[in-house]
């Protein structure tokens, strides 16, 4: 993500936003469908119900208007917003099943993989691996492996995941480094590195 290109539309976007009006709106509306589905992705590998995780931190990106000014790429400003967003989902979940308001928690309780098995045709040996990879990645501490998502499968620049994480750059690649490490090092991931 942060290619010049996409940076451009993004601020371009904003500015409408920040002028008000129906065009605003419009704006508003574009960069929305923009960023929605990476959005999406995102909050559902943190929270139990990614849409109203992505709809509340819509809202909150749209209540910085007028006056929002982009100091980086788009997408290092809402993952935080999202990741704070899904943070308070799952504090508030707890104490919902905490003071037994939940009987059955079902999906808010986050329980497996957070993930989707798409079923399909796949062969038992390409499932299998995959299968040991979700698992390396999963026993990996949540630091790394939040690091180790935002690089590889978000396509966030080192900065950016720092950015995005308000962490040091050398934080984000001393983390990248032990994930990958770990990774390397685990016979269920060992073959993507040979």
């Amino acid at each position: 993500m942060g290619t010049a290109g996409q940076d451009e539309v993004d601020r371009a976007l904003i500015d409408r936003i920040n002028a008000g009006g129906p065009d605003g709106e419009r704006a508003f509306g574009e960069l929305y469908n923009r960023h929605k589905g990476w959005a999406m992705s995102v909050a559902r590998r943190m929270a139990g119900d990614a849409g109203d995780v992505v709809q509340d931190s819509f809202i909150s990106f749209l209540r910085q208007f007028p006056g929002f000014e982009l100091t980086s790429a788009l997408r290092t400003y809402l993952y935080a917003v999202i990741r704070n967003r899904a943070r308070d989902q799952r504090c508030k979940d707890s104490r919902l099943r905490l003071v037994g308001d939940v009987s059955d928690a079902g999906p808010i309780a986050g329980g497996g993989s957070g993930g989707t098995d798409r079923g399909g045709p796949d062969s038992d040996g390409q499932h299998a691996r995959t299968a040991g990879l979700r698992e390396a990645v999963a026993a990996l501490p949540e630091a790394q492996r939040e690091i180790l998502i935002l690089r590889i499968v978000d396509g966030f620049s080192v900065r950016d995941v720092a950015g995005a994480l308000e962490i040091p750059e050398g934080t984000v690649k001393s983390r990248l480094h032990l994930a990958i490490k770990a990774l390397r090092e685990d016979p269920r991931t060992r073959e993507y590195f040979e």
